[in-house]
């Protein structure tokens, strides 16, 4: 249908939103990276720094959460059928489609998965974002990105491992001297705020994962305490970034990016 070694497969949006993604900051967390034949993002949520940047030898992004995967899995199969979707809000839509576990096909799939994350609050595909939302979008074509640019979300998901495992054992299988590990972990008081289901990983978890690695590893974190305590043998730098959700903007949030070689 295309040439997908025609296809520029960088600089691209995510297809969904998640709190705490990292689109304001993905070209700077990019131009950190060393150079690496491996890449991986082992909660790799809406992928903002995945789809941003270019893409190496292998590539691999998972989550634990089968339903953001299949969104993923779903798009590398059928993605040109989104141009014939129809996204419009509505709450009934919402609960029924939220209801749905089976599918007669991937592409049935994809539409319910792109719904949920498309209409809920704070994208966390749980609760309907509310009839202000609506009014404030009102006029808006939605799931237009994902249509404009399906041949080149095909063409980067066609060259990429994509997984549904415990983020650890991702690590394992992945690692070594020439990759490179990028990890944005839900951060709890984040994660319990916006109402999010997905399973809580501690910090003191993560550090396991990533403390004795041949790879390297770049990793984002809120600037708190304990997070500081727990990855003090590492390097750390405070990046600035803002928070948007549903009109309101945060901005001057500090966060923090935690690698095991020096950040310039």
């Amino acid at each position: 249908i295309f040439n997908i070694m025609d296809i520029k497969t960088y600089d691209l949006q995510p297809m969904i939103s998640r709190v705490g993604g990292k689109t304001k900051i993905a070209n700077q967390i990019i131009s950190l990276m060393p150079d690496h034949k491996t890449y991986a993002e082992v909660f790799v949520g809406g992928g903002s720094v995945y789809f941003r940047k270019p893409l190496v030898e292998v590539n691999v992004i998972n989550d634990k959460d089968k339903d953001i995967i299949d969104i993923y899995r779903d798009m590398r199969e059928v993605g040109l059928d989104t141009k014939k979707m129809k996204f419009k809000a509505s709450r009934h839509s919402f609960e029924k489609l939220k209801k749905e576990k089976k599918f007669v096909s991937k592409k049935e799939r994809l539409f319910r998965n792109i719904y949920l994350s498309k209409f809920s609050y704070a994208g966390n595909r749980q609760s309907y974002w509310g009839e202000k939302e609506s009014v404030r979008k009102v006029g808006t074509q939605h799931g237009e990105v994902i249509k404009r640019n399906a041949e080149r979300y095909i063409a980067k998901l066609k060259k990429t491992h994509i997984l549904n495992k415990d983020f650890s054992k991702v690590i394992q299988e992945y690692d070594s001297p020439d990759t490179l590990f990028y990890l944005d972990p839900p951060y709890s008081p984040k994660v319990s705020r916006w109402g999010y289901n997905v399973p809580h990983v501690s910090p003191e978890e993560v550090y396991k994962a990533v403390k004795n690695i041949k790879g390297k590893f770049i990793l984002s974190y809120d600037n708190s305490e304990i997070i500081r305590k727990t990855f003090k043998n590492f390097h750390i730098k405070k990046i600035k970034t803002t928070y948007e959700l549903s009109g309101t903007r945060q901005p001057d949030v500090t966060e923090l990016l935690i690698s095991n070689f020096k950040l310039k």
